[in-house]
């Protein structure tokens, strides 16, 4: 008496009730007709106005639009920073206050919340692929490597350990301004790539040249940064990360690193790095032999190459020196930008 299974069209049909419920898979039988549904790990699509989502609220780059500040004090209890500087950034795509620029979103500080709580109780957003849990976003990301450091809240880093960390407004100090643009660049050093992996370079007559989709016959020399997986990584994952369509508009020319000159000529000191930057293995050092406290700084790249090695490009050190560095280091990277005036003046 027992029936046999059902044989699947394969004419699927995808019910997309939204970014806050999962995606429904439908089919029929094509032997008693009967609908078969299916519910499956995505959630929905957002409904994006103005770049914020009329479901749940986030905008393009993660982040939540609709904090409330209890306490009446200026400042949205969620995320920890002034009521005027998120809404503006929400309104306008940035806030300013003199030669200081919060602009875009990024996952920076750890949270005190576990990761194993956010991932059972959060929504996986698969457009940002951060976890949208209590008005907050967050991005989890695993230690894969042995870190003899502390998280800014004295957390101990573990190796093979999950953590969440809460997505941002990113600070940025004014380093320039021109009739056309202000140039700023990040408090912190966000994130990390190779310059030039050397699986990339090949030594030809004394010099190593970038093979990056590219050939020696080119001419291209491995310090290149124009020819850099560090410039192709932070104008693509890395913008499309930070940035939705709004704050885009203001962007002049791309993102960019900092060069030697821009470094020296306003006596920028090593940065501190962010704690999700801490755990992906950037070359940095703790103070907390001198201060009492952790505040992680980084060996970062500049975007200026030592002309006498072309495996090498000079580097912002954690002692706030100078200095040529090969291009394979694990080092940070501080990015600049330049946005538009005449929008902002608008």
């Amino acid at each position: 008496e027992n029936y046999g299974n059902h044989k699947l069209s394969g004419n699927e049909y995808i019910i997309d009730k939204g970014c806050c419920e999962h995606l429904i898979n439908q089919q029929s039988c094509t032997v008693c007709k009967e609908i078969i549904k299916e519910e499956k790990e995505t959630y929905g699509s957002h409904d994006f106005v103005d770049g914020i989502c009329q479901k749940c609220k986030y905008t393009e780059t993660g982040f939540f639009s609709e904090h409330v500040d209890e306490n009446n004090d200026g400042v949205y209890e969620q995320c920890g920073y002034k009521k005027e500087i998120i809404d503006t950034m929400i309104n306008e795509g940035f806030y300013r206050d003199n030669n200081v620029f919060y602009y875009g979103f990024y996952p920076q500080k750890v949270s005190e919340i576990e990761a194993s709580v956010i991932k059972e109780n959060g929504i996986l957003d698969s457009k940002t692929g951060y976890y949208r849990y209590e008005n907050n976003s967050y991005l989890i990301a695993k230690t894969n490597i042995k870190i003899d450091m502390s998280f800014s809240n004295g957390k101990e880093i573990k190796k093979d350990e999950e953590y969440a960390f809460i997505l941002e407004p990113i600070k940025w100090y004014l380093i320039e301004e021109t009739n056309d643009y202000y140039s700023i660049y990040a408090e912190k050093v966000l994130d990390k790539k190779e310059f030039l992996l050397s699986i990339y370079q090949q030594l030809f007559e004394g010099k190593y040249y970038n093979v990056y989709n590219k050939r020696v016959e080119d001419n291209i020399l491995s310090n290149n940064y124009e020819h850099s997986m560090i410039k192709e990584y932070i104008n693509g994952t890395i913008k499309d990360k930070i940035f939705g369509e709004k704050e885009k508009e203001y962007l002049y020319n791309g993102i960019k690193i900092l060069s030697r000159n821009e470094i020296e000529n306003n006596n920028i000191s090593a940065p501190k790095m962010s704690d999700y930057a801490l755990i992906k293995g950037i070359s940095g050092i703790s103070l907390k032999s001198v201060t009492g406290k952790d505040e992680n700084v980084a060996n970062v790249f500049t975007n200026t190459i030592d002309e006498e090695n072309s495996n090498n490009v000079y580097c912002l050190t954690t002692d706030g020196l100078i200095k040529s560095k090969t291009i394979n280091s694990n080092y940070g990277v501080i990015m600049k930008v330049e946005i538009k005036k005449n929008i902002i003046e608008e």
